[in-house]
């Protein structure tokens, strides 16, 4: 198995359900200008030896290639941007990669995360109403709070009182 066979099966191995094509882009953008030389002669070799033979198979010599060693500071960048690219994100239900997402799927995104925010940020208003009533009232715990005040803090009218706007 080649080197570039080898890469292929990982990568397909890591990103199962990729096609061809993506497959095919994303290694190309991760490879050296080395490697992409070499995997060009490897792969005009075998095309060139299918032309010539037609039903004869003709070996053709594959020249050899010393790729160059790799900047570690690149591929840690590289592998930083693919790592991004890869997150996986709940959009619409369905969890896809960061790299794949449309305009559309990130306006959706960045709503729903607002949306959540604005939800949590209302549970916290509450809780430091709660804090306040409990410090207010000299207690220990939530349910130490005088009925009224409870009611009061949480919205809650006994049933048959008059509700004040």
């Amino acid at each position: 198995m080649s080197d570039l066979d080898s890469r292929i099966t990982q990568f397909a191995a890591a990103n199962p359900g990729l096609d061809p094509g993506r497959i095919t882009d994303q290694i190309l953008r991760r490879a050296t200008p080395q490697e992409r030389q070499a995997w060009l002669m490897q792969l005009m070799g075998r095309h060139v030896a299918e032309v010539l033979r037609g039903d004869e198979l003709v070996e053709v010599p594959l020249p050899a290639v010393t790729p160059q060693p790799r900047s570690k500071k690149r591929e840690g960048i590289r592998d930083h941007f693919q790592a991004a690219l890869d997150q996986r994100l709940s959009i619409g239900g369905t969890m896809r990669r960061l790299g794949e997402l449309t305009l559309d799927d990130l306006a959706e995104a960045a709503a729903a995360r607002r949306n959540k925010s604005r939800t949590l940020l209302d549970q916290a208003d509450h809780f430091d109403i709660l804090a306040k009533a409990v410090a207010d009232e000299g207690v220990e715990t939530v349910e130490d709070l005088p009925r009224t005040t409870l009611a009061s803090v949480l919205d809650i009218h006994e049933p048959g009182a008059e509700v004040q706007a």
